[in-house]
């Protein structure tokens, strides 16, 4: 996520204020938005995301010069082994990555350097380089068949202490709500002569909506317009989000599609009205990238849903007939 800001950096798609927000508190946004159903394997997998990203608060990324910064000029300085692909505004090119405990070195190449804003540049070079830590937020909304089941019939297997599955969804998403409010007034305060107490009860404006569908809808509904409130804010506030599901292909590959729709209304004028939505997601789900992920993933060009399992989706989740997976009961779960 934070390589990928870089190169807008580079390329000169992002600001020097949104780059200057990394290095200062309350840090870099990183926004997960899970899909998983709060029931079975799948709660185990949102408890073990849920520890997950409380730790990357511990973790912090140090950018530091990948050349000798009295020469600035001479690349073949680099004293360090080029890893991981790197777009530096000239071209293709490689990054070093160093793990050191909690701490990642990025080493930033010459050519790359120079394009990066004037700010930056200088905490780069400095004697400790650039710092940046992250502000994680985890949101989550199951939206499949297991968690249609659970929330209309139970079927909960929770130990004695546990939440149930959507008390614990409610949970996760009220205390994202709280941490993404928390950021809100950190970096665009609306009035500096308010407490910080009296900005805690308080509700962000970038956050408003996102606040109404959290607290007005009930738990137990599939709740997609926490999903749309989540990427937009998201959006607004220069984060970088990781949508994943159990797979990362199927459900994931809807939400894309939908939010890639939506985005083409938005900035282009292409309208919102659900069928515009759907029809541009469908295309997109038939001949994009997310088809060419389960193909690399399952050996064929279909997504791990039947169309028994579709009917369950939303209905702005639900992928084409054609690349529905077969209706096959005895057939392994590759979702």
């Amino acid at each position: 996520a934070l390589l990928l800001k870089l190169t807008f950096a580079v390329e000169g798609r992002i600001g020097q204020s949104e780059c200057d927000q990394w290095t200062r508190a309350p840090g870099f946004l990183l926004v997960f938005e899970g899909l998983l159903s709060v029931v079975n394997k799948e709660r185990i997998m949102l408890e073990d995301t849920i520890s997950a990203v409380e730790a990357l608060k511990l973790f912090q990324v140090r950018l530091v010069p990948d050349f000798v910064p009295s020469e600035l000029g001479d690349p073949s300085q680099s004293p360090h082994r080029n890893d991981i692909p790197f777009a530096d505004g000239e071209g293709n090119c490689e990054i070093d990555l160093e793990l050191r405990g909690r701490e990642v070195l990025l080493y930033i190449p010459q050519a790359g350097f120079r394009r990066l804003p004037e700010s930056l540049q200088k905490e780069v070079l400095s004697a400790q380089g650039a710092v940046v830590r992250f502000f994680p937020v985890l949101f989550t909304q199951g939206i499949d068949i297991q968690q249609t089941m659970v929330t209309t019939f139970g079927g909960d297997n929770i130990k004695k202490g546990q939440a149930k599955s959507v008390d614990l969804q409610n949970e996760v998403n009220t205390k994202g709500l709280r941490d993404l409010n928390e950021f809100c007034f950190q970096t665009r305060p609306i009035d500096h002569r308010e407490t910080s107490s009296s900005q805690r009860q308080a509700v962000h404006p970038l956050v408003h909506a996102l606040h109404s569908t959290i607290q007005e809808s009930s738990i137990s509904l599939k709740n997609v317009d926490l999903l749309k409130e989540v990427e937009r804010a998201c959006l607004l506030l220069g984060g970088c989000r990781v949508t994943f599901c159990k797979s990362g292909k199927d459900r994931t590959g809807m939400a894309l599609t939908l939010e890639q729709s939506r985005q083409l209304g938005e900035r282009f004028h292409c309208g919102l009205t659900q069928s515009r939505l759907l029809r541009d997601a469908n295309i997109m789900r038939v001949h994009g990238v997310r088809l060419l992920v389960a193909e690399k993933n399952i050996g064929k060009k279909v997504y791990s849903i039947n169309s028994l399992q579709a009917q369950f989706l939303p209905v702005l989740f639900r992928p084409p007939q054609q690349v529905c997976e077969d209706m096959n009961i005895m057939k392994k779960d590759l979702s």
